[in-house]
């Protein structure tokens, strides 16, 4: 069962098109699940990340649904994600990355492909739990934080760090480059 985005009307669109170019679908396995309705170059924003952003302490206040859906904005800077991008699930083979309160495309993205995030980017938090992406290169579990993945993976997906990041962990990054 497809549910498609409803927004207000942008100038410029005609009356019941969507403003955003994403479709949230029911996914076995998955829950909900959010994918292009439309074509996206590597590096093209696909969504701008809105919401309240919240302290370390705000967030563990924070329902467990919440704290499932929140984006790690720096050490002490968290926000709660807003919908459709709340339902974009982890795949070992990513497809997007959040970087600067948006979500990019990592390579071109075909109408009806699911967008996925590998959950361990820009994470500080320790986790581990059991993968349902089903892509070639799935693992059969998640962990973060991103210090936690193999040497090969962070190299893989260094490239796709927020600048926060960057700033927090630029002598353990150095490391990855030798």
């Amino acid at each position: 069962m497809e549910k498609t985005i409803k927004t207000k009307t942008m100038p410029g669109m005609m009356m019941g098109e969507s403003a955003l170019p994403v479709t949230v679908r029911t996914l076995p396995k998955k829950g909900r699940g959010v994918f292009a309705a439309r074509p996206f170059r590597k590096g093209e924003v696909i969504l701008r990340i809105r919401g309240k952003v919240i302290t370390l302490a705000q967030a563990e206040c924070c329902s467990r649904y919440q704290q499932d859906h929140m984006y790690t904005l720096g050490k002490d800077r968290y926000m709660v994600a807003g919908y459709p991008d709340k339902y974009i699930n982890h795949s070992c083979s990513p497809n997007v990355y959040e970087k600067g309160m948006t979500i990019r495309a990592m390579r071109g993205i075909r109408p009806g492909e699911e967008l996925c995030f590998h959950y361990a980017l820009n994470v500080l938090e320790s986790f581990r739990m059991k993968c349902h992406c089903g892509s070639r290169g799935c693992k059969g579990f998640m962990i973060a934080p991103f210090f936690r993945l193999s040497k090969k993976e962070q190299r893989k997906l260094a490239p796709y760090l927020d600048d926060w990041f960057r700033r927090e962990f630029g002598e353990e990054l150095k490391n990855l480059e030798e």
